[in-house]
């Protein structure tokens, strides 16, 4: 269950007059930075009529040799793109069986995003701009039309922008140094972002007036590019539902690691001995549909279950934390210290969670389970990241605090709200043995 809310701008007076307006879907043109594009019509489900651009190109193909890397912005185009139908998306990672297909659609190009315009600009003021980022464990899931429809904000005359972004190990595989780079899913919301700053006046958005919105791991996602300092200025407010981004279970513990695992599932040739060089070139020679479907479970020491690429109840392909020292870094640590301190992008935020989405849990907790974390805490707090080891302990006792102050066996309200905040299926199974 997700919490979803509408908000309301006020909007300054601006000229915009680059999209013109025809009969049919072939006269709704945009002219962008990198070339002009052709919309079409759609109507929302009380008849108020808007103008859709989908599948624009807002960075290169990620393809050959940019495999792994940090997307490049996209090359311009002379001829009118038929921005018309959504025909691509990211590959996905999920649990399959012999009898699950691919989604058609799958595609290892498929950095593009969509613009649902709700007037003509040409005839009113510089409208506010919702960017919306999907949820799925950055793992699967798209930001098409058929995924998430914009009836609810064009209905409000605010423009609305989704876009997909590389998931799994294609998004989030890294070797934790400059030859296979971390967070590029992120470095790919963060160019979306920068294209929506240098076009969306071409579609009447206003680009002092954007506000980066997400539920669940795109939630987190909103948290992160508050964090980034590669993403201050690219947004002037932020929506988290049902997720934030400084708790252990939406980063990686072990990245290096899990990204030999991988190859090594691939080609038991593969291993630690081998470069992060070796890495990639062998990575680079094979389709992105292996990497991407791998579901072979094994027992591995570095969690208590079974896990591989993000099956299983371990999401292994997360956004990284990178070297503090790093200018160019995406993500440094520590997260939690960093909001503290107030060394993030300041933008108004609008926050809410599902308090007790898993009291449904609560009676196989009492009949099967027994509670482990009243006795041995730091089968939590020895796991999360982002805070530094001295502080672990005590923030731990801070934030149980919040929900109860009495062991979580006789509070399970309580424990149901806290569980809330670990979010993930490997957090809940640390509060039990």
């Amino acid at each position: 269950m997700y919490c979803f809310l509408t908000i309301f701008a006020l909007i300054s007076l601006k000229e915009a007059d680059n999209l013109r307006l025809g009969d049919g879907s072939s006269g709704i043109l945009a002219n962008t930075k990198y070339g002009t594009i052709s919309g079409k019509v759609f109507s929302t489900p009380s008849a108020k009529e808007f103008y859709a651009f989908l599948d624009i190109p807002y960075a290169s193909p990620p393809i050959g040799k940019l495999r792994f890397q940090k997307p490049l912005p996209p090359e311009p185009w002379k001829e009118v793109l038929n921005a018309t139908e959504n025909t691509k998306i990211c590959w996905q990672l999920r649990l399959r069986s012999e009898k699950v297909e691919n989604d058609p659609r799958e595609n290892e190009d498929c950095l593009y995003l969509n613009v649902y315009v709700p007037k003509d600009p040409s005839e009113n003021e510089p409208l506010a701009v919702m960017v919306y980022i999907h949820g799925g464990m950055f793992s699967f899931n798209d930001g098409t039309f058929k995924s998430y429809k914009p009836y609810n904000f064009v209905e409000r005359d605010i423009i609305m922008v989704s876009f997909n972004f590389r998931q799994g190990p294609l998004g989030f595989l890294t070797t934790n140094d400059s030859v296979i780079p971390g967070n590029v899913g992120l470095w790919d919301q963060n160019i979306a972002l920068k294209w929506v700053q240098q076009n969306i006046e071409a579609f009447g958005g206003d680009p002092k007036k954007v506000t980066l919105m997400g539920h669940s791991s795109g939630a987190v996602s909103v948290t992160f590019h508050m964090l980034s300092k590669q993403s201050a200025g690219l947004f002037s407010g932020a929506i988290a539902e049902s997720g934030a981004g400084i708790h252990q279970p939406k980063l990686q513990s072990f990245p290096k690691y899990f990204a030999y695992k991988l190859a090594h599932a691939i080609d038991p040739k593969m291993g630690e001995h081998n470069s992060s060089a070796e890495l990639l070139a062998f990575l680079l020679s094979v389709s992105p549909s292996i990497i991407s479907n791998i579901t072979k479970l094994y027992p591995d020491p570095k969690y208590d279950n079974r896990i591989l690429a993000g099956v299983g109840t371990e999401i292994v392909w997360l956004p990284v934390l990178e070297s503090s020292e790093d200018e160019n870094a995406f993500l440094k640590a520590p997260l939690h210290d960093n909001l503290k301190d107030g060394n993030f992008n300041q933008v108004s935020v609008l926050a809410g969670i599902t308090s007790e989405e898993d009291a449904f849990r609560v009676s196989s907790w009492t009949k099967e389970n027994t509670l482990t974390v009243d006795k041995n805490p730091e089968l939590v707090y020895d796991r999360m990241t982002g805070i530094k080891e001295e502080n672990k302990a005590a923030f731990w006792q801070e934030l149980k605090a919040v929900y109860t102050k009495e062991p979580f066996h006789k509070n399970f309200t309580g424990l149901i709200k806290l569980i809330k905040w670990f979010s993930t299926h490997p957090q809940r199974a640390l509060f039990f043995q």
